[in-house]
């Protein structure tokens, strides 16, 4: 749901500073207006997920729940292709999230935050120690229609990828990880159980 937010947000920015401007605001206002309802957004949508897991989870009597937040998005292939100022406010939009979901689950018997943020910032600042031979480039070709009719990872598979080893690429596409990438950070999640006390380490 979070990462949804993140690009439906994303989105909205263009058309509003657009309608802005047809209105007489100057682009720079525009766009600030438009930025800062993202990330008033985005807290939103973080406060909401928590208050459904207060009542949708532990109100109706579940006792181990894990919550990742929301990645960070800005060590993308997709943030990388955009400016500064854009990688920023994507920045700023998944840290906002992120701090209104953990605010909201605050205190909640049985949650455990498990960061996603985090671990992503430390791998693209440092890929090799995670075995990622590739942090910023596609596994995928994303030619479209030939080979990829939707230029997403939806599709990708052994035979359309790009040339060369790829199995420790970190990113299928712009957005979305490869098996490796989702491995990552399902030993994140399984460390992040074991050093809770609700899951016992793998034996050796």
């Amino acid at each position: 749901a979070g990462a949804n937010d993140l690009f439906i947000n994303l989105a909205t920015i263009a058309p509003t500073v657009q309608a802005l401007v047809a209105n007489g605001s100057d682009v720079a206002t525009a766009t600030n207006t438009a930025s800062t309802a993202a990330v008033t957004a985005m807290g939103t949508a973080g406060a909401e997920l928590a208050a459904y897991i207060r009542t949708q989870m532990i109100a109706k009597g579940a006792k181990y729940i894990a919550v990742l937040n929301l990645p960070a998005a800005s060590k993308t292939p997709f943030a990388y292709a955009q400016d500064a100022a854009t990688q920023a406010l994507i920045n700023t939009m998944v840290v906002t999230f992120n701090t209104h979901l953990q605010s909201g689950l605050a205190g909640a018997a049985g949650v455990l935050l498990v960061d996603a943020y985090t671990d992503g910032l430390m791998e693209a600042a440092n890929p090799a120690a995670f075995g990622i031979s590739n942090a910023v480039t596609p596994a995928c070709d994303l030619t479209a229609p030939v080979p990829n009719a939707f230029s997403l990872s939806l599709v990708c598979n052994a035979s359309n990828v790009i040339s060369g080893d790829v199995s420790r690429y970190l990113f299928a596409d712009t957005v979305h990880p490869t098996p490796y990438g989702y491995f990552l950070l399902a030993q994140l999640a399984a460390n992040s159980l074991v050093a809770a006390g609700w899951m016992l380490p793998p034996a050796l």
